[in-house]
């Protein structure tokens, strides 16, 4: 990964991993390099979602429960 990526793609990361482990319950208690959260996670749905330049935002739940996500600004863009 090229520097001038590097802060967009650990921002990604650090909140798909986020998402993922509050799921569980077990939050930041559990090893933080135990699940590899760039791909599919078995029996979870995480997705990305649009969130504007400089930011990252991410939908995590239970493949059971997993459902398309919707989007819906209620503040207008800056």
């Amino acid at each position: 990964m090229p520097l001038e990526g590097r802060p967009t793609v650990f921002a990604r990361l650090w909140v798909r991993k986020e998402a993922y482990l509050k799921g569980p319950g077990t939050g930041f208690g559990r090893d933080i390099a135990a699940d590899d959260v760039r791909g599919d996670l078995p029996g979870w749905c995480v997705t990305d979602l649009p969130a504007g330049p400089g930011h990252a935002a991410v939908a995590a739940g239970s493949a059971r429960d997993c459902t398309v996500v919707r989007v819906h600004r209620t503040l207008p863009e800056l």
